[in-house]
């Protein structure tokens, strides 16, 4: 038989119960080991050790077997504890198996230990394989709490009610910047805020205040969070709080460039809507608001039609069309706002995608492009008059040449004619044709822009009295109301060219009213922004303005268009008078102005004339010299149309004067220089073939600065010529010219020339 070892702490101050205690063991097969203790204090000090088992007697001599089961329970250990007494009532017995006692024997039954420790040795084993298995559940309980707890993916910590850390994940541990370890156990709001206080809106004081755990928003030196926190209760006590912070500064700078992108598309000086996929309405910018007249309310879930209300139906055939493909779609027509009011606008209209590639989403881009639309029409307008102003002033130069002969001749003629004479009255007639000549080719430039002959400061108001003046005696069925600046602005301007503008627009209402009418006109001194000066074409500063209003028929949007088109007119043939308003547009613009028109059919139209004005402007009258005699006086007159070089002579010399002449630029170079001191004006032309008036003055004046010129040119008086006057040359001439108007210029020449 092979004895059983066992362990045993026996608490017995009775040396022959010890004995017999020892006796039974051996007899049920067991090798004990004993341990005997007599004192509390023993009994105390052998727990320290392991057992198996642990008898005691209940009545001692220093203490009893209660006694020792509260210090059993104490020690906290978990093997069988048999009272083994001689005198013990049934009472006592059951209190000791209350105190912890796994069962009792009587010293009188010994017979009964073996069993007992039988019993009750294998349900410790059994409670130490169940200990096992609960300590092996709480463990795997644990370390998966812990692997839970070290997975959440935002920073999670434990705290007490004192605010201390007593756990805490790896992003706790990250966003700390420090190790676990000295982590535990410091003060939440001294680690993650920087503080020596909890902050007001932190989450514990909050329950603490108020008993409630709603998510909070918080900002700590490391960003912004919204804490959660989970109290857990022990006992009835908040035993600590579970807090969860989850990281919303990548959140909140996301919406805050949402929201910095809606209110810049909100206020972008771009019409933005988006739409769903059936083109109904979900957002509108107010841009739109401001061009279509639609409230935002009025439009959200309408058609997106009611915001691009364009009258041809082919462009929303189009529209359909090219959005079925996905495709982005663009143009530029006339729509209509809410009051009915035609604006230009160019629309682009892209599909937005999800991630699978489906349309989810339209978005319209508009802009309303009525003043680009304008300028573009003035740039085509522009372009139009320069290819004409090289063709007109061509053609002018060509004309005035021939006209100057005629005109020369003539004037020639009528020296040497008597009035009664038959012949003076057909000389008159080719002078007065002569002149109509010359009108035309002033129309002529003038339509081209390039028409500005002499530039002198004027004062509009006395042109449009005089003109009107005379209106109102020949137009009796229309009334004249005038409105004039009280203290104009003189403007600088060509007064010829001034008045033709005047007439034009005066035929122009004499048309427009048929049977009759009223006619408004109106001055006054305008300043013009920036704003302002794109509405009417001009750019910032002073202008006089001129408005002409008419209560005749009136004229649609195609008509306006080409108002100012040359050649173009609604009149038919026979009541077409001259190039109409693509003169008074080009006179205008040709002195650094512009015109515009409004009109709407049956409603009269208005013609608004802007000027740059000379504010402040001090007039100094040129002093006139008197009429000088030309005996003595020797003048070059240099021009390639052997013609007018001729008839100029026979004027000049008709006039008093010593002429030479020359027909190219080299030649009258070398006249002058050996003629040096003789020859005390020059009659030069502008154009000529190889060396042309330029090269000649600059050539004249190396050779004598103080050499007096007189330009002259069938081109009228543009930039070329003011500039040679601000070289040096003195006058300007314009061909055909009058004996009457030669005589004068050199006389005014040849007077300054002495000062």
């Amino acid at each position: 038989m092979i004895e059983k070892s066992i362990r045993v702490l026996l608490v017995e101050d009775s040396d022959d119960d010890v004995f017999l205690i020892i006796s039974q063991l051996k007899r049920g097969g067991y090798a004990p080991e004993v341990k005997v203790v007599r004192t509390l204090p023993e009994f105390q000090d052998a727990l320290k050790y392991k057992w198996d088992l642990i008898l005691c007697d209940f009545t001692l001599q220093d203490f009893d077997g209660l006694q020792a089961l509260k210090v059993y329970r104490e020690a906290g250990i978990d093997i069988p504890f048999i009272v083994v007494s001689g005198r013990i009532d049934e009472e006592t017995a059951v209190k000791a198996m209350r105190w912890g006692a796994h069962d009792y024997v009587m010293k009188d039954r010994m017979v009964r230990l073996l069993p007992v420790i039988e019993r009750e040795m294998r349900e410790a084993r059994v409670r130490a394989e169940k200990k096992i298995e609960a300590e092996k559940f709480i463990s795997q309980a644990k370390q998966d709490w812990e692997n839970i707890f070290q997975s959440i993916g935002h920073p999670t910590i434990v705290l007490n009610p004192e605010f201390r850390i007593t756990a805490a994940n790896r992003e706790a541990v990250l966003l700390a910047g420090e190790t676990l370890s000295p982590l535990l156990g410091k003060l939440c709001y001294e680690v993650f805020h920087r503080s020596t206080h909890p902050p007001e809106n932190c989450p514990v004081r909050r329950y603490f205040a108020l008993g409630d755990v709603e998510e909070t928003k918080i900002r700590t030196p490391t960003g912004v969070y919204l804490l959660k926190i989970t109290p857990i209760v022990k006992d009835g006590k908040v035993h600590s709080f579970i807090h969860v912070a989850t990281d919303m500064t990548r959140r909140e700078q996301a919406e805050k460039m949402q929201a910095l992108l809606f209110e810049a598309i909100g206020q972008c000086e771009e019409g933005v809507c988006i739409t769903d996929c059936d083109a109904r309405i979900l957002y509108v910018n107010n841009y739109l608001e401001k061009v279509t007249g639609y409230k935002k309310d009025e439009v959200l879930g309408q058609y997106v039609g009611i915001l691009c209300n364009f009258k041809e139906p082919p462009i929303f055939q189009e529209l359909q069309r090219v959005l079925e493909k996905g495709e982005t779609w663009s143009v530029r027509s006339t729509s209509y706002n809410k009051a009915g009011m035609p604006y230009e606008a160019a629309v682009t209209v892209s599909p937005v995608f999800d991630e699978e590639g489906k349309v989810t989403n339209y978005v319209l881009v508009m802009r309303d492009i009525t003043q680009t639309v304008l300028a573009e029409r003035q740039i085509e307008q522009a372009k139009k008059l320069d290819a004409l102003a090289t063709l007109a002033g061509g053609l002018a130069h060509e004309f005035n040449n021939i006209l100057m002969t005629i005109q020369g001749h003539a004037s020639l003629m009528l020296m040497g004619t008597d009035k009664r004479h038959p012949n003076y009255e057909r000389l008159m007639s080719i002078v007065n044709v002569v002149q109509r000549g010359a009108t035309l080719t002033a129309q002529l430039v003038g339509m081209a822009g390039v028409g500005k002959y002499e530039l002198k400061p004027v004062n509009m108001n006395d042109i449009l009295k005089a003109k009107l003046h005379t209106f109102s005696k020949e137009r009796k069925g229309i009334q004249v109301f005038e409105k004039y600046e009280l203290d104009p602005w003189l403007v600088e301007v060509d007064r010829a060219q001034m008045e033709l503008v005047v007439d034009c627009l005066l035929n122009n209402a004499v048309w427009a009213m048929p049977t009759g009418g009223r006619l408004y006109v109106e001055t006054k001194n305008v300043s013009v922004d920036s704003t302002l000066g794109k509405s009417h074409g001009v750019g910032p500063g002073d202008y006089f303005l001129v408005t002409v209003r008419d209560t005749g028929i009136g004229m649609d949007e195609k008509t306006q268009e080409r108002i100012f088109d040359p050649f173009y007119s609604i009149k038919n043939f026979s009541q077409s008078k001259g190039l109409g308003l693509s003169v008074v547009y080009g006179v205008v613009k040709a002195h650094g102005g512009n015109i515009t028109v409004k009109s709407k059919p049956g409603e009269g139209s208005t013609f608004s004339i802007f000027l740059p004005a000379l504010v402040d402007e001090k007039m100094n009258g040129r002093d006139v010299a008197r009429e000088q005699s030309g005996e003595s006086k020797t003048i070059l007159v240099v021009d390639d149309e052997l013609t007018v070089v001729e008839v100029t002579r026979e004027m000049l010399s008709g006039m008093g004067y010593k002429v030479i002449t020359a027909t190219n630029g080299e030649e009258a170079i070398k006249i002058y220089r050996e003629s040096m001191g003789k020859i005390d004006l020059v009659l030069l032309d502008i154009i000529m073939p190889g060396m042309n008036g330029e090269k000649v003055l600059e050539s004249l004046l190396e050779i004598d600065p103080r050499c007096c010129v007189l330009l002259t040119s069938g081109y009228s008086f543009d930039e070329t010529a003011r500039k040679l006057l601000n070289r040096g040359a003195r006058l300007f001439l314009q061909k055909p010219y009058r004996f009457e108007d030669l005589k004068e210029k050199v006389k005014m020449v040849l007077a300054e020339s002495k000062h």
